[in-house]
């Protein structure tokens, strides 16, 4: 089944400022060994397999290479614990790619699956602030980048990657992560927040 879904989503990894991925598609390294940090999604409506998915989130954690274009990837799953089995099949599905759409191009790069983290996930978003809240497995906030003199943060509108147009520059002023065996601090690192339509 085809579906179709409207949401925001968040970027984030330990990178010390913009991303290398976002600027090259994923083809110059990373800042450091491992590449940690995760991909969040909301959806706000749907159709087709993501109808009745509307209010829920679904969080992508990886642990990659520092060239993630290698492959390899370690990711794990933080799942609404709103969503029914079914519901969380279909969440999952998307944000790995199993169901198509835009991450579809990503899923021969995961070299291990984790497993899957069912919480209560609170994603908002309030005037240039967005917070994201995964039970005790994640507490992250990002504020839009504005320049000295300013009005709008800064954006990119034409990054080879399936957020936006445009990706807002959101660094993170809290990031703490605790799942999948991992534990990290992502503080003001790199991070970007979009609007996304997703189909498949």
């Amino acid at each position: 089944m085809t579906w179709t879904l409207r949401g925001k989503a968040i970027e984030h990894c330990n990178c010390n400022s913009v991303c290398p991925c976002l600027t090259s598609g994923l083809t110059k390294r990373g800042d450091y060994d491992r590449c940690r940090g995760f991909i969040a999604v909301h959806i706000d409506s749907g159709t087709g397999e993501a109808a009745d998915l509307a209010g829920m989130s679904v969080v992508f954690v990886q642990d990659a290479p520092p060239m993630m274009a290698e492959g390899g990837w370690r990711v794990g799953l933080i799942v609404d614990a709103a969503a029914s089995d079914d519901q969380a099949r279909r969440l999952a599905g998307i944000i790995t790619g199993d169901l198509g759409g835009p991450f579809a191009a990503f899923a021969p790069l995961i070299g291990e699956r984790l497993g899957v983290e069912r919480s209560p996930i609170r994603f908002e978003r309030t005037g240039g602030i967005t917070t994201l809240h995964a039970g005790a497995l994640i507490d992250a906030e990002f504020a839009d980048l504005v320049h000295e003199g300013m009005s709008a943060p800064l954006q990119f509108n034409n990054a080879a990657l399936p957020f936006g147009p445009p990706i807002t520059i959101s660094p993170p002023t809290k990031s703490i992560i605790k799942a999948f065996g991992m534990e990290f601090d992502n503080s003001g690192r790199h991070g970007t927040t979009s609007e996304i339509t997703w189909s498949s």
